[in-house]
This record gives structure tokens, sequence and C-alpha cells, in this order.
């Protein structure tokens, strides 16, 4: 239950966005021989290199960890909102590490502050659901990344759904390497990020 801020390390990482910064990262962070459901493996949500900009399919949504399909470095892509509202609070990279005891979500507020909740009244839900009572108990300028039933039970081939840009609804699926079962391996139902006040805007 930490919470840690850090500057993006630009030597090391600042050329690097989605698939490569994933692979970059779990070089560093992962042990290789680490059990994929265990509490050494860290799940990361990165954005693209251009994610901020209005370059088309610019703000694609990365998420990595090692695989419990395959045993190696996965890195599964989605569209939708996450990515964007990332970019807009000027966050590169957001990575799980370790296992919680109790089922919880983080939660970014429109300043961009982080704070872990419990989940427990939105564990059986499938995602729809989920989507629809975190969109109550906020606000529909929400982006959300979530994982459903099958994802809880570590299903292998669960999927981590992220909000679309019309409905606001978690429909938008990193659907490969069975990330849903790694979110659910360390309890995390759901990340959940407030439309930024004063969105951060890529210098043109």
């Amino acid at each position: 239950r930490v919470i840690t801020e850090e500057a993006f390390d630009q030597k090391d990482y600042g050329f690097l966005g989605g698939r490569g910064l994933v692979a970059k990262f779990l070089t560093d962070y992962c042990d290789p021989t680490c059990d994929p459901l265990g509490p050494e493996n860290p799940l990361l949500f990165t954005t693209g290199y251009f994610s901020g900009t209005i370059l088309t399919t610019s703000n694609r949504l990365s998420i990595g960890a090692k695989s419990p399909l395959t045993g190696g470095i996965k890195e599964s892509n989605s569209g939708g909102t996450l990515a964007r509202r990332m970019t807009d609070h000027q966050i590169k990279l957001i990575m799980f590490q370790g296992q919680s005891e109790d089922w919880v979500y983080l939660y970014i507020d429109k300043e961009g502050k982080p704070s872990l909740h419990s989940a427990d009244s939105f564990v059986g839900m499938d995602c729809y659901p989920v989507g629809k009572a975190m969109r109550k108990k906020y606000n529909d300028r929400i982006a959300i990344a979530t994982i459903g039933t099958a994802g809880e039970n570590l299903g292998l081939v669960s999927s981590i759904m992220s909000s679309e840009m019309n409905s606001g609804l978690p429909c938008r699926g990193a659907a490969r390497g069975g990330m849903g079962a790694v979110m659910g391996s360390k309890k995390l139902k759901a990340l959940v990020i407030e439309h930024a006040d004063d969105p951060y805007m890529i210098p043109m």
C-alpha cells in the first residue's frame, strides 16, 4: 500500500514508449525466473512515445508484465482514453509491484494525486458494471482500466479492459498474454484516472 512518485529517467528511458518502454522496464525490474502470478512480477501501464500529440493512433496504452502464458516479456496494446488521461497528468508509466492482501483500485484525482481504495464492492462484477459504477461514483470524464471475473479468478486468457471515448465504458481490450490474470494476482481490480483540471499540452 505504498505509493511513490518519481521523475522519469530521461537518460535511460526518454526515447522509449509503448512496447519498447515495457521491454526495457521489465528487463531492469523483473526477475526473469519469477512466478508470473507472484509478487515479484511487476505490472506496467505505459503510454506511447507520441501520446498527447495530435498524431493518429498516438494515444495507445501498453500494458506489460512477464506473461503467465509464455513466460516471456509481454506487451499488450489497447486503445481508449486511459493513455490520454495519463499524459494529461504528465504520467509516462505506472508500475504495480508486490501483491495486496485485499482487493483495491488505484484512483488518480483531477490534480494528479494517487490513492488506493478498497475494491470489495466491485469484486465479482464484470467490466461494464464496474465502469458504470465508477462513473456513478466519480463522474463521466474518468478513464478506467479494469478486470472482470475472469481476471479475478486468474484466467490465463483474461484481458484488461479500458474505457473508450464515446460510451466511457471499458470495452477496449488488452487481450493478449494473460495480463488480466497478472492484474488479478495483485488483487488490483481497477485503475481510475480523473480528467485533469489543467491538462498537460505537448509543446509543438
